[in-house]
């Protein structure tokens, strides 16, 4: 074992009870390898640290809202992380609850592989001033508080405008987000090794509209329309909430940096979205 994989973090989702265990197991097989551990044991939508330097790789123990809280505040320190499923879905969550020795084994002896997941930054400006910033690994989603009323919203991409949608909401999302909400509101799926952002608006009162995936260099810009008939809600991978007043900006870029999310020594990409989504391709797909 080299000496830059001597410490690791274990975050566990507290409200799966065989998260945790696992937690415990796997720090007692690392510690027995040389390799010290701390376990937090954390709701996925509140784990938050004031200083998480000093790891040299991590492990999420959950579902996907666990890997994204991890995410969150592991990748602009570049740490590595190993996502293992305990959740109920998982497209993140690439390494199953049965495979995660295989997968340190391979890590530990410098044989792993790694995806680079594009991360999104996230920032609300109100009359001329930041007041709010997030990042986000799957979409930042600006959307009507009030049921059966229409947020309307100016989108700006890279100077250009794009035009005035009234919407339930609109989705900016990464190619990992794709697969998420987006794809629950008719996105396309990206692969999630492209450097790209999707536009997705929600359920846009026009028949026109269409999703749009641009270049990760671009900036969105999004502005909550002076006239609107709804309160607006800003929320960063399902977790974090803002409350957008009229003339807010919301101003949406890929981060620096990204997410280092060590790969499956057993399945792809390609192999998750077909187990997931139960794609057969023949007669009954």
């Amino acid at each position: 074992m080299s000496e830059k994989n001597k410490t690791a973090l274990i975050v566990a989702n507290a409200k799966i009870a065989s998260a945790v265990e696992l937690a415990g197991d796997m720090k007692a097989w690392l510690e027995a390898r040389e390799c010290r551990a701390k376990i937090i044991e954390s709701v996925s939508s509140s784990f938050s640290l004031n200083d998480l330097r000093g790891f040299d790789f991590a492990v999420s123990i959950g579902g996907d809202g666990t890997v994204l809280s991890t995410a969150r505040n592991l990748a602009a320190l570049e740490i590595p992380v190993f996502a293992v499923n305990k959740g109920t879905f998982g497209f993140i969550t690439e390494i199953g609850a049965d495979e995660w020795e295989e997968a340190f084994d391979l890590y530990l002896s410098g044989a792993s592989e790694y995806t680079s997941r594009l991360m999104l930054e996230i920032a609300v400006v109100r009359e001329g001033r930041e007041v709010w910033n997030s990042n986000a690994l799957n979409e930042a989603s600006i959307a009507a508080s009030e049921k059966s009323r229409l947020a309307g919203l100016y989108v700006n991409v890279d100077g250009t405008d794009a035009g005035y949608f009234r919407a339930d909401g609109i989705l900016v999302a990464t190619p990992t987000g794709s697969t998420g909400y987006s794809l629950a509101a008719g996105g396309p799926i990206l692969s999630s090794d492209i450097d790209a952002i999707l536009i997705n608006p929600i359920c846009a009162f026009t028949l026109s509209n269409r999703p749009l995936v641009v270049n990760a260099d671009k900036t969105i810009t999004i502005r909550i329309a002076e006239s609107g008939r709804t309160s607006v809600k800003l929320t960063a991978d399902g977790q974090k909430d803002f409350k957008l007043l009229p003339l807010d900006d919301v101003i949406i870029k890929a981060a620096g940096y990204k997410l280092k999310l060590i790969s499956s020594p057993r399945r792809n990409g390609v192999d998750i979205l077909r187990e997931k989504l139960n794609w057969s391709g023949g007669l009954h797909a």
